[in-house]
């Protein structure tokens, strides 16, 4: 079999708002199983956030969630792998971050710590069902073993911030673009395409075998490390650069389409 592992990315990849996974790639991704390839996720959603869609695709296989930082087998329920942030490293984050105007979370395990609510944090934690914990002063996280820091703000400041990060504090931290208004910060073993290596080697599966559809700049090290990278329309050009094919956008049924041809071809028996 060419292909044995297929992963998505969630959001902007196979559901956007007004557009939910659709029952066409829910039949497609229930063929698929049926013939014995194994589906995956792998999302910036947190834990809780993310077992909806385990449900909705029918998924048993681990699932990559938190960016990359937790891998979790929803068969055991049981959490696989965790790569949570030094102190140093929180430190770090929260110092590069202090003097911007822009919301800073931490996330641990279970809940998220910030310094105040504002209405956007408010919203975020009715929208994913995250419990939100107000610390005072962020640096009181420092020893909480979060999983990743998140800055939020307007796109042109996240993405000087962004683009700063990494040439100030990379290689010693993961620092990525998840949304245009989202900088994720994470342990340097964090991120999606570690977490893809560490799941593939579990499933005894080479990367060469692995379908892997995303739409993020944070999905570009797991695209260039699949068999077939497949990105969505609209993507970042950075994704589209290094992916082998473009996918139209999900209310299009972009990732169903590719996912008929390759099966039409051949390419997933």
């Amino acid at each position: 079999m060419k292909y044995r592992l297929i992963v998505f990315d969630i959001d902007g990849t196979i559901r956007e708002p007004g557009f939910e996974i659709s029952n066409r790639l829910k039949q497609t991704t229930q063929i698929l199983q049926n013939r014995g390839l194994i589906l995956t996720l792998a999302t910036g959603r947190s834990l809780q956030s993310a077992q909806q869609f385990v449900e909705k695709l029918e998924i048993t296989c681990p699932i990559i969630v938190s960016q990359g930082s937790i891998i979790w087998d929803p068969k055991n329920e049981s959490i696989l792998r965790e790569v949570n942030m030094e102190p140093k490293m929180v430190r770090m984050a929260i110092e590069s971050l202090k003097d911007y105007k822009i919301d800073v979370l931490v996330f641990l395990r279970d809940k998220i710590l910030v310094s105040k609510i504002t209405p956007w944090i408010s919203n975020y934690s009715k929208r994913t069902n995250i419990k939100i914990e107000i610390i005072g002063d962020l640096n009181d996280a420092i020893y909480a073993n979060p999983l990743r820091v998140l800055a939020v703000g307007d796109e042109s400041i996240i993405t000087y911030i962004s683009n700063k990060l990494n040439s100030a504090i990379h290689p010693k931290l993961y620092v990525t673009k998840s949304l245009p208004m989202f900088c994720e910060i994470l342990h340097p073993d964090g991120g999606k395409g570690s977490a893809l290596e560490w799941l593939s080697n579990l499933l005894k599966i080479n990367l060469s075998q692995t379908i892997v559809f995303g739409n993020g700049l944070d999905d570009i090290d797991m695209v260039n490390k699949s068999g077939l990278g497949v990105s969505i329309a609209g993507s970042p050009f950075e994704l589209i650069k290094g992916s082998d094919l473009v996918a139209c956008s999900v209310k299009s049924n972009g990732v169903a389409k590719v996912l008929e041809s390759l099966i039409e071809n051949g390419d997933l028996r």
